[in-house]
């Protein structure tokens, strides 16, 4: 038993130097901090003990989060998930925790809570910023696509009235050849109007092959910013993918926790049976 002890020993101190460990009673009053706990939050242990932990809750996590804690740890039950708590110096940081209950000896009531956790903030903070980041960039591409629509719609528009003044210039030419049929005595001035349908033509020729480039170019800028769109969403998911799996490996450490904590709580069961069993 006595080896057993010792082992129960060095699991709390494996925990207690790689984990952010505070106990509380059941006014939620702090009784004990680790070092690493004091490290993280910037305050004293003395500046803790003894004051309600409320002033460690940053204001952006809702009462019922903490209200659904405590009342699942009164039950005898453990409860895990990630907390929002604000440093001394005001900046927040995030913990993903496992809260279980601490027992009497002798009836098994329930006298307080131990939260041991692992600091997440930088997965937090990445995550948010990406997911902002990725945001910006869509709804930018977005406004940049909505604006290249509707200069095609506009080039559209334009090119349409041009075929129609193209259609009614050749409609004119056509007007002009029955014209010279029934009379040659206005051929001064038929020629007159042939040179300006020429020069209408060339002119309007050149604005449909403006329009067409000006088309062209605006349909690949759209294309381009379909597939830079693609690539935002796939780079979404592959940032996506690795917080998951950066969540996943915490999940894998709180289930190896829980195991600890098992461990030691059938072990204690163990040394208080044997320690209570009189000697025969």
């Amino acid at each position: 038993m006595k080896l057993e002890a010792n082992a129960i020993e060095q699991y709390i101190e494996i925990i207690d130097k790689v984990a952010v460990v505070s106990k509380v009673d059941l006014e939620d009053n702090i009784t004990y901090v680790n070092d690493l706990f004091c490290e993280i939050s910037g305050y004293q242990e003395d500046e803790l003990i003894g004051n309600h932990r409320s002033q460690l809750i940053h204001k952006d996590i809702y009462t019922s989060i903490y209200d659904d804690m405590n009342f699942k740890v009164s039950q005898g039950d453990t409860w895990n998930g990630t907390l929002k708590h604000i440093a001394k110096n005001g900046l927040p940081y995030y913990v993903t925790v496992t809260s279980f209950p601490l027992f009497e000896d002798e009836d098994q009531q329930v006298i307080g809570q131990m939260t041991v956790g692992f600091v997440t903030t930088d997965v937090e903070v990445e995550k948010k910023e990406f997911h902002k980041k990725v945001r910006g960039y869509v709804q930018e591409n977005n406004r940049k696509f909505l604006k290249a629509r509707s200069m095609i719609d506009d080039l559209k528009k334009e090119n349409k009235e041009l075929e129609l003044q193209v259609a009614k210039l050749i409609h004119n030419a056509d007007e002009i050849e029955q014209y010279k049929i029934r009379t040659k005595a206005d051929r001064k001035q038929i020629d007159k109007m042939e040179v300006q349908i020429r020069t209408l033509t060339k002119s309007m020729e050149e604005k449909i092959r403006a329009a067409k480039e000006k088309y062209d170019y605006y349909a690949t800028t759209n294309t381009q910013l379909m597939e830079r769109n693609k690539k935002l969403e796939k780079l979404n998911e592959e940032l996506t993918h690795k917080a998951d799996t950066a969540y996943e490996q915490i999940r894998l450490m709180q289930e190896k926790l829980d195991e600890v904590i098992h461990q030691n709580q059938t072990m204690s069961d163990v040394f208080n049976k044997e320690k209570n069993t009189p000697n025969t």
